[in-house]
């Protein structure tokens, strides 16, 4: 659950030359642009369990 398109978001800069990139520095789309696998309130739910742990 790792993954901002499942609440319908396009993201870029998930790696450079082949590397990954840290999460802060993904570019998110604005807008919604595909339909939404999950809400914004469970991914954001999850994100802070694991965070926490």
């Amino acid at each position: 659950m790792t993954d901002p398109s499942y609440c319908g978001h396009q993201v870029w800069g998930r790696t450079r030359h082949r590397r990954p990139v840290p999460v802060c520095d993904w570019i998110r789309s604005p807008r919604i642009s595909h339909p939404a696998l999950i809400g914004q309130g469970f991914y954001d739910a999850v994100q802070r369990v694991r965070t926490s742990r």
